[in-house]
């Protein structure tokens, strides 16, 4: 899946990418009590880092709830976030989405990960 590019705010836009492959993180998120909406403001408002860091919370949480074809999905998109030329999307898809996986997680979705993810991924893990 591209990145959408029919939304002109950057942080609506991704919002909405990433809830195409889990809506079921749109419902979380919304919650203020829920744990996946930690860097979510009262205001409602969000950073694109605030947005990756809780979606990768949940991914993470879920990993094993995800089909194939959601996990090829979603990592494919990831890795076209790691190739933006746009660097606040790359640096938070780093910092705020991969930083949640560990090595015993990385095992499972290897076969989904684009060169840039898993070298990031690889860094990481150690």
């Amino acid at each position: 899946m591209k990145m959408n590019a029919g939304i002109s705010n950057k942080r609506d836009r991704l919002y909405q990418d990433l809830i195409k492959f889990c809506p079921d993180f749109a419902q979380v998120w919304d919650d203020p009590d829920s744990l996946y909406s930690l860097f979510r403001y009262e205001n409602g408002s969000f950073s694109v880092c605030g947005l990756f860091m809780d979606f990768g919370r949940y991914v993470y949480d879920h990993l094993d709830r995800l089909s194939e074809q959601t996990t090829q999905s979603l990592f494919s998109y990831i890795e076209e976030c790691m190739n933006s030329s746009d660097p606040e999307i790359n640096n938070e898809v780093g910092a705020g989405f991969l930083e949640h996986f560990d090595r015993q997680s990385v095992e499972k979705i290897e076969p989904y990960l684009g060169s840039k993810t898993k070298a990031f991924l690889s860094a990481w893990c150690g």
